[in-house]
């Protein structure tokens, strides 16, 4: 990687000055740009900027822009839902002085950040922001050791606007090819509600790219339930619960375990929501505040009627995790079983990997 430049000269912070300007002026046409100081803003828009003396200190922009929803779009365009849509997002730059000679990333006292808040998780913003950082540095050292001047801004805007930004952090969460087909699991998830065709749409794809069967239950409380590969599993959990943003309450992986199904047991069907798939499991707009109510005790009936008698049992159990009555939950008798689930849960993982390490060690011996 390149050393970053930090510092200009005078004559270089006058032509640097100068090519921000030009670069702000032009964008103004697309984007609602804010900048602080507000009198530098003022300027820039009365097309007096260029007569002022370059500034010492770090320039805040802050730039609305929207990203693309090819892959939800294909989901859901024939149910009228995100036709044409675009998911908004911000871009908060701290400009430094004698940029675009110093470029907007940490080295050179810069930074650009991703706010996306109520769509994406915070660590998925962070994630966004390290490859976008990552990309200016490689138009630093492609444009900048030419002598060019790199239009960060632009092409910041422009690298936002081609992602899918959902898949590009999704991207990040891979199998470990290693441990794939080593065994099945089946994993409950617990939300405070599910209501969002956005998440919707991105928990069923993400289900299908890893071949997961189960019911995704949007309403309040909200519920999933996910089988098949272990490792796919694992990695359906990573995107769901931490890619998208969850609110008010995270969402609790309530159970997580391997799975050895009995005989005559019939895995679940691929993941579809609960409303389409067994529609007498969900009261459209039943809870107290309109959003979907899910009737646990009927979804029961139905597992054991369709012969997941493994999943049925694990309902049986996680009755008091998602008991509600329209809506409505005891925090506190919920959090209790929430944290009596976890328990049992890892209990059953340790003494699997206790099991697991016996088995190894016997191998060993016969060998």
């Amino acid at each position: 990687m390149s050393v970053v430049r930090t510092q200009v000269t005078q004559d270089e912070m006058l032509i640097a000055w100068r090519a921000l300007i030009d670069e702000l002026s032009d964008l103004r046409d697309t984007y609602e740009i804010g900048v602080n100081p507000e009198w530098l803003g003022t300027a820039i828009r009365q097309g007096t900027a260029k007569d002022l003396d370059p500034p010492t200190r770090p320039i805040g922009l802050s730039i609305s822009a929207a990203t693309p929803l090819h892959r939800v779009k294909l989901v859901k365009e024939s149910r009228g839902v995100f036709k044409n849509a675009r998911l908004e997002c911000e871009l908060l730059y701290h400009i430094p002085p004698g940029y675009p000679v110093v470029p907007p990333v940490e080295q050179g006292a810069g930074d650009i950040v991703v706010n996306m808040p109520g769509h994406l998780a915070k660590s998925s913003m962070q994630a966004l922001g390290r490859d976008l950082h990552m990309r200016m540095i490689e138009l630093y050292e492609t444009q900048a050791a030419c002598g060019a001047l790199p239009r960060y801004i632009e092409e910041s805007l422009r690298w936002m606007e081609e992602r899918e930004v959902c898949e590009a952090v999704a991207a990040h969460c891979v199998a470990d090819p290693g441990k794939v087909g080593k065994s099945k699991s089946r994993a409950w998830v617990r939300f405070h509600h599910v209501e969002s065709e956005l998440k919707t749409a991105y928990g069923l794809m993400w289900a299908a790219d890893h071949r997961l069967g189960g019911f995704l239950g949007k309403g309040q409380p909200g519920f999933a339930v996910v089988e098949g590969d272990t490792e796919h599993v694992r990695v359906w959990l990573e995107k769901f619960t931490s890619v998208v943003h969850w609110g008010p309450v995270p969402a609790r992986v309530v159970q997580n375990a391997v799975i050895s199904p009995a005989s005559g047991e019939q895995p679940l069907p691929p993941l579809k929501e609960l409303s389409l798939s067994v529609p007498s499991c969900v009261t459209v707009g039943g809870a107290f505040n309109g959003r979907n109510s899910i009737h646990f005790d009927k979804l029961l009936s139905h597992l054991q009627k369709k012969e997941h008698l493994g999943a049925a049992d694990d309902l049986q159990r996680l009755l008091d995790v998602f008991r509600h009555d329209d809506g409505h939950v005891d925090a506190d008798k919920t959090e209790l079983a929430i944290r009596e689930s976890e328990k049992e849960s890892a209990c059953v993982a340790a003494k699997k990997k206790t099991d697991d390490k016996k088995k190894t060690k016997a191998k060993k011996r016969l060998q």
